[in-house]
């Protein structure tokens, strides 16, 4: 396909799909995803683009949510999986890449493998990694983004507000993992509960103040400081409220959140991930 022939007037997402027994269920839930944002489906397929496997994956379209969908299209291509969705992505200029990750063998947990984990780090869009994909998707009802203040313009605030409103969700969280400065603990050596209480309450005070600046959507949501000892308390705390989207941004080259969710290899650290991902990056500033 010659990058000259695409629309580029439309929005796009890269949707991957397979030959898996959840290969229809993740382009159900893509679906209505792509729906709400408005953004046209780029089906991608690494594989051999042979008449009988284009045939397949049709067929599978048309038992999908995405039958009769007018703006779809459909690349086939041969080669590494990864390679292949990140290949289509920078083509299209795409939004998002909508992905699953795999059963880890053995087990009925999910885990990111070396697909999800490659195109985290190196994808040009914002990346959503639906852990268990339903036949039936109900949408996102609880979605959870851990905030980082160091970037001017927050593109996770603005995913996880648009995915509130546009999905109608119960409950859209912000959290921010905080440390209490080593100067600070050396000089009160004796934390008391009205110490942490101040200290809570600045740090919400703040996040806030923060949120304020940043939202552009009109959305009930809640605020939560949480207090960082040794490991970013982040993943806890949406495995608690048991979110259905866990919203975080996309790594950079400075440490920042990500080295502290993800100190290992995410293919190890995310195998109890409690819930699907999204990993949100500003395609405006990946362009080439």
């Amino acid at each position: 396909m010659s990058v000259k022939s695409v629309d580029f007037t439309k929005n796009r997402a890269v949707v991957a799909s397979s030959f898996s027994p959840r290969a229809l269920a993740l382009l159900n839930e893509a679906q209505p995803f792509l729906a709400c944002l408005s953004l046209s489906p780029v089906i991608v397929h690494a594989g051999e683009p042979s008449a009988e496997n284009r045939e397949r994956m049709a067929k599978m379209i048309e038992e999908s949510r995405f039958a009769g969908a007018a703006d779809l299209e459909l690349v086939m291509r041969n080669g590494a999986a990864e390679e292949v969705l990140l290949q289509a992505a920078r083509e299209y200029r795409a939004d998002f890449i909508v992905a699953g990750v795999l059963p880890r063998e053995g087990f009925f947990k999910y885990y990111l493998g070396s697909v999800g984990r490659n195109l985290a780090r190196q994808a040009p869009c914002s990346v959503l990694l639906h852990i268990n994909p339903a036949d039936e998707p109900v949408g996102f009802r609880k979605i959870h983004h851990a905030v980082e203040y160091h970037r001017s313009i927050d593109t996770g605030v603005d995913l996880a507000a648009k995915l509130a409103v546009l999905n109608g969700a119960r409950d859209l969280y912000f959290t921010h993992a905080f440390r209490i400065p080593d100067s600070v603990l050396k000089k009160n050596k004796v934390m008391t509960p009205e110490d942490y209480k101040k200290i809570y309450g600045r740090e919400d005070r703040k996040l806030q103040q923060y949120l304020s600046k940043q939202l552009t959507w009109d959305v009930p949501y809640h605020v939560q400081s949480l207090y960082e000892r040794d490991n970013s308390p982040s993943l806890a705390f949406a495995r608690d409220i048991g979110a259905d989207l866990f919203v975080i941004h996309a790594p950079k080259k400075e440490p920042g959140l990500w080295d502290r969710l993800f100190p290992n290899d995410l293919e190890q650290t995310l195998h109890d991930l409690p819930c699907s991902i999204l990993i949100a990056r500003s395609r405006v500033s990946r362009r080439r």
